[in-house]
């Protein structure tokens, strides 16, 4: 996905957390098994330090266009076991401290939060500015078995929030639907507003591939195909339109 995507200049990322999967012996996590694990941080006495540094070089090629950084259920759950902060050590090697954790414009964020995409346009006539509000969390916890459990777990969060985009991940399902929603304009006419909803994906597998059993499998999640949601924003006379396109590696 990088390799497509990191010499286009006018496409932005979200990494949207848990870059390492961090299941390691050294902590006693009950979900490791050997046979899960790439070899090269098995047997090793600091596979954190090595993870970090992979991907970091991953990212690399497209670091100055990722534009938040979510914190995640498995870089919190080491940081509880070993007090090691995996996002921020990220964070800070790809961007340094001061553009990884300025308040308010730094490109860290914690586990959910809202972000402000501000897009300017106008050239020599005038600078204009369009904000697109948009609602970014690692995901919510339940859903995975199911793909309409995953729907409603998102929708009944972001019932609560107000923005027009809400990204979730967290339990690998990739999808994006949109929700019209209906209002009264100043001259009494109907407005209506369009929210997107998705949930990311990952390029995870959730199967293997041979006798060994996945934790997915284990716990008889939903199988998932791999891949990422593209945003795409569209510049119009009076306002800005969102659409996405959902690419799928089965």
């Amino acid at each position: 996905m990088i390799d497509q995507y990191k010499d286009d200049p006018d496409t932005y990322f979200m990494d949207m957390g848990d870059t390492c999967d961090l299941i390691l012996a050294q902590t006693n996590d009950p979900r490791f098994k050997a046979s899960m694990i790439d070899r090269a941080y098995v047997g090793i006495d600091n596979p954190v330090d090595e993870l970090i540094k992979d991907a970091c070089d991953l990212l690399a090629p497209i670091a100055s266009r990722i534009v938040s950084m979510m914190d995640s259920n498995h870089h919190l759950e080491l940081m509880k076991r070993t007090g090691t902060n995996v996002t921020r050590r990220i964070a800070e090697k790809l961007w340094g401290d001061k553009i990884a954790n300025t308040p308010l414009i730094g490109r860290l964020h914690s586990y959910a939060g809202f972000l402000d995409l501000r897009f300017n346009y106008g050239g020599k006539s005038g600078g204009h500015v369009r904000t697109i509000p948009w609602y970014l969390s690692h995901g919510v916890t339940t859903g995975g078995r199911t793909l309409g459990g995953s729907k409603t777990s998102v929708a009944n969060v972001a019932r609560g929030r107000e923005a027009d985009v809400f990204c979730f991940a967290h339990n690998h399902q990739l999808w994006a639907d949109d929700e019209l929603k209906l209002g009264m304009a100043a001259n009494g006419g109907i407005t209506s507003l369009k929210k997107i909803l998705m949930n990311t994906g990952c390029y995870k597998k959730s199967r293997s591939d041979d006798q060994d059993t996945s934790w997915e499998e284990q716990k008889e999640f939903a199988p998932n195909a791999m891949g990422h949601i593209e945003v795409y924003a569209h510049h119009e006379r009076t306002r800005m339109d969102l659409y996405t396109i959902k690419r799928m590696i089965l």
